[in-house]
């Protein structure tokens, strides 16, 4: 299976893309970015665990949009969901698989979405919905 590639405005919704950002905003999200990488890029060099990365994109998620808007944690066996309200009751929305940045065997690329990040997605996502 050959993915084909396509830039984030084509897979972007076209609802989203009316929506108006503000500086603040626009702002906060390249400081929250740099940190999501500055700390990825320190955790990597310490040879930290896959927990360590999901507090790292948990806390990212959170300080971008999500705190105090849903739920962000793990769930059973998925890494990190979204919920799509502010309890832990409430549905799924998102559901993120957290890898460590050297664990390139296990994630999918562009020549290679057999990968076993995807089978754990797909199976997570399976189970979220039957």
């Amino acid at each position: 299976m050959q993915l084909i590639e396509i830039k984030p405005f084509e897979a972007l919704n076209k609802a989203y893309r009316k929506q108006n950002l503000t500086e603040d905003q626009i702002t906060a999200f390249k400081d929250n970015l740099h940190t999501l990488f500055k700390d990825c890029d320190n955790a990597e060099n310490s040879k930290e665990s896959e927990e360590h990365f999901k507090n790292i994109v948990s806390d990212f998620l959170k300080d971008t949009y999500f705190k105090g808007n849903h739920f962000i944690n793990t769930e059973k066996r998925k890494d990190l969901v979204i919920h799509n309200d502010k309890t832990a009751t409430s549905n799924v929305g998102v559901i993120i698989e957290v890898k460590r940045p050297s664990n390139k065997a296990e994630m999918l690329t562009k020549e290679k979405a057999n990968a076993k990040a995807l089978h754990e997605l797909l199976h997570y996502y399976l189970q979220e919905r039957y």
